[in-house]
C-alpha cells in the first residue's frame, strides 16, 4: 500500500553503498545492504549458480515501526565470491502487503519459481493468532533467475484444515516421482506445532495429504520446515517455538533442529526424537539444498529478532550486524543410528581460512569481558586445524555465549599487542590464538586436553 515503497529502498541501498566502511561488517558471512535479515529461502542450484534468497528489511533501522519485507537474492558459484542481486520479490499485491514471508524454490521447465507466504495484518483489536491475520500461499516465476513476475495467489488461510490458526506458513516445495509435494508450518487451535503436507500435480493446485505431529506436543508452532535425506535417513527440519529453556538444551529464544522420520513423509511417517543443530543462541531458520556434488548444504539465520541485543552499534549505520546469513554442510554419516545430524562448516571456506588466505576477524582484547570468557571456554571445546612449530592455530565453536557479553563484542577494544585473541565475527567461532606466554600456556593445556 506504500506506492513509495521501491524508492524507499533503494534511498536506503544508495546510502549504505554511499557510506565509508564501518568496522561491524563481517568477513564472508551474508549481511543486509540496509535494514535486517531474516530467514533464507529459496536454496537452489542452477547449472553453476547457487541462488540464495533471504528474507530482508531494508527499513527497518530508519522507523520503529513495522515495515514490510521483501525477499533479497544472492548468486555464487564458489561460497567466497558473492553477486547481490536486485530485490527478487516486492510486497505489491493485496495478499502480501505487509511482508514477503519465507517459502522455497522449484527449478522447472526452464524457469525458476518462487513460493512463499504473503502476510497480512488488518487493522483492529486482534490477537494475530487466531484472527485479524492472512498467511497466503504465493508463486512468481522467472525465465532467467534475476526478475521475477507473474504474481499468483495460490492458496489462503481458507484452504488450510479448520483446526489451524492463523499462523500457516513458510512452503517448502519437493519434487518427487513427478509429483510435487508442499511442507507449511502451523499451530493448532490447541496451540500444537505441527506440518502439514500438501500434494500437486501442475504446481499450482494442492490438495492436503497428511499432518506431520511429534507424539506428544513439542512447541506451540513449527516454523520452516524442510526435508532433507542424510545416506537414506529423511529427516523433517524445522524451528519449534516455544520450548521450555534448559540448562544445556534449547538455550535460543526458538529452537532449530530436526526429527527422523520413519516411514512416508506424505503418508503417515512417525517422527523421532527432536535433534537441535545447535547449542548456542542463534541459529535458526534452517534450509538445506541438494548441491549437484551430493553435499547436502545448510543456511541458517543468525542473530534473532527476539533477542535484546538485536539491535546494536552498526543499527546507526543502517543494518543490524547480529542479521546474517550461515552455510554449513551436514555430516551424512551421522544420521545413521540415531545420531544428530552435525553440521559442518562448508568446506570451501574452512579450508581457506586454515590456509590463512581468507581473513575473517575481528580482534577483542584479552581484558574484555569476552575475551576471558574465551580463555575458559578454550579448554572445553576445541577442533586442532593446524600446528606449527613456534605457533598454534586453533578453531573451535563457542557452545555457550552469554548474553552478558553482547555488549562487549559490539565494542571491541583493539590493540596491537601480541596478547590477544581473534574473534570471528559474528559466527561465534574462535579462529586464532595469537602467541603470548600466558596464552602458549593455554594452548598447550588445552592440547594435553584433547590427546
Amino acid at each position: 500500500e506504500n506506492a513509495n515503497y521501491r524508492e524507499q529502498i533503494a534511498t536506503a541501498y544508495a546510502d549504505s553503498q554511499a557510506a565509508a566502511p564501518g568496522p561491524w561488517r563481517p568477513g564472508y558471512h551474508l549481511t543486509p545492504l540496509a535494514g535486517t535479515l531474516g530467514d533464507p529461502n529459496g536454496l537452489c542450484q542452477v547449472g553453476d549458480t547457487y541462488h540464495i534468497f533471504y528474507v530482508t528489511s531494508p527499513l527497518a533501522c530508519r522507523t520503529t515501526q513495522r515495515t514490510p519485507s521483501v525477499w533479497g537474492h544472492y548468486t555464487t558459484k564458489d561460497f567466497v565470491h558473492y553477486c547481490r542481486e536486485t530485490i527478487a520479490v516486492y510486497p505489491d499485491h493485496p495478499r502480501d502487503r505487509d511482508g514477503v514471508y519465507s517459502g522455497s524454490a522449484l527449478e522447472k521447465d526452464g524457469k525458476l519459481y518462487l513460493y512463499y507466504t504473503g502476510n497480512v495484518r488488518h487493522a483492529g483489536n486482534f490477537d494475530y493468532i487466531h484472527a485479524g491475520r492472512e498467511q497466503n500461499v504465493l508463486r512468481v516465476e522467472s525465465a532467467g533467475g534475476v526478475h521475477f513476475t507473474g504474481k499468483t495467489l495460490l492458496m489462503t488461510n481458507d484452504n488450510f484444515p479448520a483446526d489451524m490458526t492463523n499462523h500457516v506458513r513458510d512452503p517448502q516445495i519437493i519434487q518427487r516421482d513427478g509429483r510435487l509435494y508442499m511442507l507449511l508450518g502451523g499451530r493448532t487451535q490447541a496451540d500444537v506445532g505441527c506440518a502439514l503436507v500438501y500434494e500437486s500435480g501442475d504446481g499450482s493446485h494442492f490438495r492436503l495429504v497428511n499432518r506431520l505431529s511429534s507424539a506428544e506436543p513439542f512447541g506451540y508452532m513449527w516454523e520452516c520446515p524442510d526435508l532433507a535425506v542424510l545416506d537414506g535417513q529423511p529427516l523433517l527440519i524445522c524451528c519449534p517455538q516455544g520450548i521450555p529453556h534448559q540448562t544445556y538444551r534449547y538455550q535460543n529464544a526458538h529452537q532449530c533442529g530436526c526429527f527422523a522420520l520413519e516411514g512416508d513423509f506424505a503418508a503417515g511417517a512417525a517422527l523421532g526424537a527432536f535433534q537441535p543443530f545447535d547449542y548456542g543462541f542463534d541459529l535458526y531458520a534452517a534450509r538445506t539444498l541438494k548441491a549437484s556434488d551430493g553435499r547436502v548444504l545448510l543456511f541458517a539465520w543468525m542473530g534473532m529478532s527476539e533477542t535484546s541485543y538485536s539491535r546494536n552499534p552498526s543499527a546507526s549505520q543502517g543494518w543490524v550486524n547480529r542479521n546474517c546469513l550461515d552455510w554449513l554442510t551436514i555430516s551424512p554419516q551421522l544420521a545413521a543410528g540415531g545420531c544428530a545430524p552435525m553440521p559442518r562448516k562448508l568446506s570451501e571456506l574452512s579450508d581457506k581460512i586454515a590456509a590463512g588466505t581468507l581473513s575473517v576477524n575481528s580482534t577483542i582484547s584479552e581484558g574484555t569481558q569476552l575475551g576471558r570468557m574465551c580463555r575458559r571456554m578454550m579448554l572445553k571445546r576445541l577442533t586442532p586445524i593446524d600446528c606449527a612449530a613456534s605457533t598454534y592455530s586453533l578453531s573451535f565453536r563457542l557452545r555457550v555465549w552469554l548474553r552478558t557479553t553482547r555488549a562487549t563484542l559490539a565494542q571491541p577494544t583493539i590493540e596491537s599487542a601480541t596478547n590477544r585473541l581473534t574473534v570471528e565475527e559474528p559466527s561465534v567461532y574462535i579462529t586464532t590464538i595469537a602467541s603470548s606466554s600466558e596464552g602458549t600456556d593455554s594452548i598447550t593445556s588445552a592440547r594435553r586436553m584433547m590427546t
